[in-house]
């Protein structure tokens, strides 16, 4: 009699797997969906936390760079008769210190002076006739800078143009 109801059990439990198996495959299908989801739901979560970090100081150093400018056209403004005076000296140090604090959050001026003239980081504002080739950046009028390779404020450039309209 044993016998019989194990066999009886044995058979309920095969039908009961049949019927419940395209189920339990659902079921599966379902939960490695939502794992998936929430997965890539993490990845993005974390991508959007560590960009945060990245780019958290845009505001306060795009308030920041014209100091860049002004300390760039102070120097180039400089009589010849006080390049090598002690105070000229304390500004120098003022200004290295201020290109270190922008390197230590990540932020590098785009390379402009005798480059091919790139749209994604270069904002042409003047075109002049020149020996050099037709395209070429021959003055950087405002230094741009990236935070990392996110451009903050594209380099305003003059460009050369040939003289005459011929091509080189």
């Amino acid at each position: 009699m044993q016998k019989n109801h194990e066999d009886t059990k044995g058979t309920k439990n095969t039908k009961h797997e049949e019927k419940k198996c395209p189920k339990c495959e659902e079921y599966m299908a379902g939960w490695k969906r939502a794992l998936a989801d929430y997965q890539n739901l993490q990845k993005a979560t974390q991508q959007q936390m560590d960009d945060f970090r990245k780019y958290a100081n845009e505001d306060i150093i795009m308030q920041l760079l014209p100091l860049a400018d002004y300390f760039q056209h102070a120097f180039d403004q400089i009589p010849e008769a006080e390049k090598n005076s002690p105070w000229l000296t304390g500004i120098k140090h003022i200004q290295s210190y201020f290109n270190k604090i922008l390197q230590d959050n990540n932020i590098t001026e785009i390379k402009a002076l005798g480059e091919k003239t790139n749209p994604e980081v270069h904002e042409i504002v003047k075109e002049e006739a020149s020996e050099q080739p037709e395209g070429i950046i021959i003055k950087v009028n405002q230094a741009g800078y990236k935070i990392e390779d996110k451009v903050i404020r594209p380099a305003k450039v003059t460009i050369s143009k040939n003289k005459g309209g011929e091509k080189k």
